[in-house]
């Protein structure tokens, strides 16, 4: 699967991982399954690991994406926040692009091209992250 997202409540961390090439609807779909589910808390800390995608989603579905955001985020008090891992140009560039948009709402993004410094800003160790990142998600109902 292209997109996904793992819950680690207990350290207040939601990750989302994207693979491969990223379809518009796909990224979208991903943002809406993430609200929609049962463990979603907006003052969970996103880390999303963009390190594998060969092909982004457009410029448009990430403003779409960052509306979604927004609308689902506003009125609720609290700031969500995510941690982009995105080496390649493309990926950064559209991270930024998106960290850019999403500053006009309830929602802070910080985008990093390395798990080191991505762990870094987290206080979290790069080996600690990285088995965050690798971690399976759970079959349902578990």
């Amino acid at each position: 699967m292209p997109c996904d997202f793992v819950f680690h409540k207990q350290l207040g961390l939601v990750v989302t991982r994207f693979r491969g090439r990223i379809e518009d609807a796909e990224l979208l779909g991903l943002y809406r399954s993430l609200f929609e589910a049962v463990d979603f808390e907006p003052w969970l800390q996103e880390i999303a690991d963009a390190r594998f995608i060969e092909q982004p989603a457009s410029a448009e579905a990430v403003k779409r994406s960052s509306d979604l955001i927004r609308a689902r985020l506003e009125g609720l008090g609290s700031t969500y926040r995510t941690t982009v891992i995105a080496p390649a140009e493309a990926t950064y560039g559209l991270s930024r692009m998106y960290g850019i948009l999403a500053s006009s709402g309830p929602h802070a993004v910080s985008v990093y091209r390395t798990v080191e410094d991505a762990a870094e800003s987290l206080a979290l160790a790069a080996d600690d992250l990285e088995r965050l990142l690798a971690s399976p998600r759970p079959e349902r109902g578990q």
